[in-house]
């Protein structure tokens, strides 16, 4: 098991942990048993490695660099939505899927033709995530008469990037973990669907894999704001 996978088992288990104690609560203190939502996401920068040109050196000569080149996954905006089940009240599985655009930022340093620092975007990547996600409800957390639920939550899957104008692409895995609020918008317990929640969450997101120039495991911290509708008659 990767240290990435075990992070992520590590964070899923005390999730349940914390769970549990709401378990046995009546299903009618929540939604319905089905979370339909979508979100907007934004994910600080990241290191993606560098690298050296040098020319071939002559027998038993030093080689020489021109330059050393390092790039960076600027700051990442995109987009998903989920679809969850409630075997609990407290507790949802879901699955979510999202897109975004990861602009390759590039700075060159060292120049022998040239003194001063560059950088610039090298190009941007398409990416596409398929996650699977649990949420749990700390109803001890609850406030503002209950209609502010705190919850926190673990997700795991795979992610795929195209570059070279979407020629080519590398995979990669995705972990995430962290927490956030649901504030609950309209309530409406025999309607089809019976709760609009607002929700903002932030979450700790590791990628293995993908595109980068050598490091391939980096850690950012990462934020989300949409909305999730509760399905089902209560």
């Amino acid at each position: 098991m990767t240290a990435a996978a075990r992070w992520f088992t590590r964070a899923a288990m005390v999730l349940l942990a914390a769970a549990a104690p709401a378990a046995a609560q009546s299903a009618s203190e929540t939604g319905g048993r089905l979370d339909i939502g979508g979100s907007v996401s934004w994910t600080a920068s990241a290191p993606l490695g560098s690298a050296s040109a040098s020319l071939t050196p002559n027998l038993g000569q030093p080689a020489y660099t021109l330059f050393t080149a390092s790039a960076e996954a600027g700051r990442v905006f995109g987009g998903d939505v989920r679809v969850g089940y409630r075997p609990w009240p407290a507790v949802a599985i879901s699955a979510s899927t999202g897109v975004a655009h990861v602009p390759v930022n590039v700075s060159i340093a060292g120049d022998a033709e040239s003194p001063a620092n560059t950088a610039f975007t090298g190009e941007i990547l398409l990416q596409w995530s398929l996650e699977g996600r649990l949420d749990c409800e700390v109803r001890g957390l609850r406030f503002a008469h209950g209609r502010a639920r705190p919850f926190v939550l673990a997700s795991a899957g795979v992610i795929r990037q195209w570059h070279e104008d979407h020629v080519t692409h590398e995979s990669g895995r995705i972990y995430q973990a962290g927490g956030g609020i649901a504030w609950t918008l309209a309530d409406r317990p025999r309607s089809l669907v019976s709760r609009w929640s607002l929700v903002a969450e932030i979450r700790v997101a590791r990628i293995t894999g993908g595109y980068h120039w050598g490091t391939a495991a980096r850690t950012s911290p990462a934020f989300g704001a949409g909305v999730v509708t509760a399905w089902g008659r209560r």
